[in-house]
């Protein structure tokens, strides 16, 4: 991909994190002539400030990241910054999938679709012409979906006072420890900064105690020997960066990782063959 941006003189090359983060593997990236870019574009699963700074460093132009569903045919919310803005803001929004586009209300509600405080996390409900009439021949579903008259994305997120929209997770994947919220997106985010660490998907597994924690399943990278002392570490990683209850209590090493096409990894397997580990 790298020669052929270069050679081509591609201009625009829209990547999800997953692909960014094989690519800016390649070792002397940099050596690689990509000036044609006019800025990285980014989708599909919520990006890390680490894959963020990555891309605006390897490509000119600036950074875009947009939000949709295929319940909505095509992005809702769009971010879409030059290099100098995103200087000038010192980075504060790059994360940030964007804000509603035109023709479209988006709303961050809790479970009884009430308007969250600004900075707090809440489902994601959106509004709009390009928003779908319903599933096909599937009433119930579509009246869960559509309640109220809003299409109900089952994405977690929280909105800053300038309208910005920053995904958190998925409402299904949230992990509850002892009454608190655990988001496993934040605490990939942290293990995939680790050197040893190729995939990973956190996933809750029951718990007597505190009813579940998280419990990271992590696909090493070639050449890394898996061990309990690496299981430690990488745990010993997480408590650096995150509160404690948030660090995943048990580690477990696969040989592969279940993934969709587009690269990010099926919770729901792992949760089959892991979860009650």
């Amino acid at each position: 991909i790298a020669e052929v941006i270069q050679s081509e003189k591609i201009n625009c090359c829209p990547l999800v994190p997953t692909m960014a983060y094989f690519l800016f593997q390649i070792p002397n990236i940099e050596k690689y002539d990509f000036s044609g870019i006019r800025g990285s574009v980014f989708g599909a699963s919520p990006l890390s400030e680490a894959i963020a700074k990555k891309s605006i460093e390897i490509f000119p132009g600036g950074i875009a990241q947009s939000y949709g569903c295929a319940e909505t045919t095509a992005t809702v919310l769009l971010y879409n910054k030059t290099d100098e803005e995103i200087e000038a803001e010192n980075y504060k929004t790059i994360t940030s999938c964007g804000q509603e586009m035109m023709g479209i209300q988006a709303r961050i509600v809790d479970d009884e679709d009430r308007d969250v405080p600004v900075g707090e996390v809440g489902e994601i409900i959106v509004k709009g012409d390009r928003v779908m009439k319903g599933y096909w021949n599937r009433p119930k579903e579509t009246a869960e979906a559509l309640k109220g008259g809003w299409f109900h994305t089952g994405d977690l997120a929280r909105m800053d006072e300038e309208g910005y929209v920053y995904i958190v997770d998925r409402k299904k994947d949230m992990i509850i420890s002892g009454g608190e919220n655990i988001y496993p997106t934040e605490v990939e985010n942290v293990l995939q900064a680790h050197p040893a660490v190729l995939f990973v998907g956190v996933i809750a597994t029951p718990d007597e105690k505190w009813g579940e924690v998280p419990m990271a399943v992590i696909q090493l990278k070639p050449g890394i020997e898996p061990s309990n002392k690496l299981k430690e570490e990488i745990i010993e990683h997480c408590r650096t960066s995150l509160a404690h209850y948030k660090a995943p209590k048990k580690v477990e090493f696969a040989e592969s990782m279940p993934l969709t096409a587009a690269g990010k990894v099926l919770k729901r397997e792992l949760r089959k063959i892991y979860a009650a580990k």
